[in-house]
């Protein structure tokens, strides 16, 4: 049982990096790619998909990290409105 509680977070610190490198990867399917990393892990966090699209300095990566997100939890983030969901 210990080794399972120690897995979980283990997994989330790996899967966000890995799916942050496809994202950054230029690929048309990047944010499928990622999305396919993020189901690995259950029980994720929005929050580094969330803080990672406020970074965002250019448009192209903001959308590729909003569409992320909205695979992933239903939601995209809209910088224009300034929609980033706590």
């Amino acid at each position: 049982m210990g080794a399972l509680s120690l897995a979980q977070p283990t997994a989330r610190f790996v899967a966000y990096p890995i799916a942050f490198d496809r994202i950054d990867s230029l690929a048309p399917d990047s944010p499928q790619r990622a999305h396919e990393v993020l189901t690995w892990v259950p029980w994720l966090s929005s929050r580094p998909l969330i803080d990672g699209a406020r970074a965002c300095e250019g448009d192209e990566r903001f959308e590729r990290v909003s569409s992320l997100c909205g695979r992933r939890f239903g939601f995209a983030t809209a910088r224009e409105y300034g929609y980033f969901p706590e």
